[in-house]
């Protein structure tokens, strides 16, 4: 049976270290990703990954996600509360300005597959 729990945490800790070709192991061909109150919303792994790797790259190449205060676990989905910080390289309109440091509270919602692939993944804050 498939710790759900600790596959968020592998997802987590490759964002963090910026291992993106493990990240994307780590999702189905067909992930979704969404972000509310940012408006983005993508339907393909590789899509989402290359967003985050210019995101990295080009305007928070410092950010992390923090340990999260709370995780909640039903079933195939796992949530996870806590804080996203950094500091912003680049400019980015209604997110960040360069050198401003960051750090926003966010719940995000990872549903995974019965084998433990990352079918969606979904940010709010």
């Amino acid at each position: 049976m498939v710790d759900f729990a600790a596959a968020a945490d592998r997802v987590v800790e490759a964002f963090n270290e910026m291992d993106f070709d493990r990240l994307r192991s780590l999702m189905a061909p067909n992930h979704k990703f969404r972000h509310f109150n940012r408006g983005f919303a993508i339907d393909n792994r590789d899509e989402f990954v290359d967003l985050l790797i210019h995101f990295a790259s080009n305007i928070m190449p410092e950010r992390r996600l923090e340990t999260p205060e709370r995780v909640t676990v039903s079933g195939n989905l796992v949530i996870r509360e806590g804080w996203y910080s950094g500091k912003a390289a680049g400019n980015w309109e209604g997110w960040s300005e360069a050198g401003q440091e960051v750090r926003h509270k966010t719940a995000t919602f990872y549903l995974f597959d019965d084998d433990g692939l990352l079918l969606e993944w979904v940010d709010y804050g």
